[in-house]
């Protein structure tokens, strides 16, 4: 195992051949005024990519992925640590995690926890030439995680209902809003 330690303070590194886990250390003031030290591990680039892939009926496509962190299956818009953030990667991370090609387009980015982790995701649309209504939806071939097509209506029911729940997604889907309110201006 190899690892990278930063001394938030000096932002200097500390002994390792830096290539896999990443520890940040910060010196910080407790609560009951005591000095302390603060270490978040993080581990590859902490570089993504979340693509909202979306019909012209307005389906969206969602995976159900296990997270460690809550030990839970969650749904979440397709999403993946890749080396850089780019149309390409998102492209081929689409297409590895669902089996759906298609044209994505950056509209923007996030960092989910900028006081914990050291990430930042490129947040992508990819627009499917396929409508529902015709029963176009495309097929999934994914063997990464359970994928489904979300028509609107139970879209918007699951993020009412705290049934989609993922900050990341909630935070893709906040700046698609944005995205497409703004782009009238």
């Amino acid at each position: 195992m190899t690892v990278h330690v930063e001394d938030a303070a000096n932002n200097e590194l500390l002994p390792g051949d830096h290539q896999t886990i990443h520890i940040r250390r910060n010196d910080v003031t407790l609560p009951s005024g005591e000095n302390g030290v603060t270490e978040y591990a993080s581990q590859g680039t902490g570089l993504g990519v979340v693509i909202i892939p979306t019909t012209i009926g307005g389906h969206r496509l969602l995976t159900r992925r296990f997270r460690h962190s809550i030990d839970s299956l969650v749904w979440e818009f397709p999403r993946a640590i890749v080396s850089k953030i780019s149309v390409a990667e998102a492209e081929r991370c689409l297409f590895e995690i669902t089996g759906v090609q298609a044209t994505c387009r950056m509209i923007g980015a996030l960092s989910p926890d900028p006081s914990a982790l050291n990430t930042q995701y490129g947040v992508y649309e990819a627009y499917v030439d396929a409508d529902a209504s015709e029963g176009q939806l495309p097929e999934i071939s994914s063997v990464t995680s359970e994928s489904e097509w979300f028509s609107e209506e139970r879209f918007a029911l699951h993020v009412r209902d705290s049934e989609l729940n993922d900050a990341i997604t909630l935070a893709a889907i906040a700046m698609q809003s944005i995205e497409t309110l703004t782009s009238n201006f």
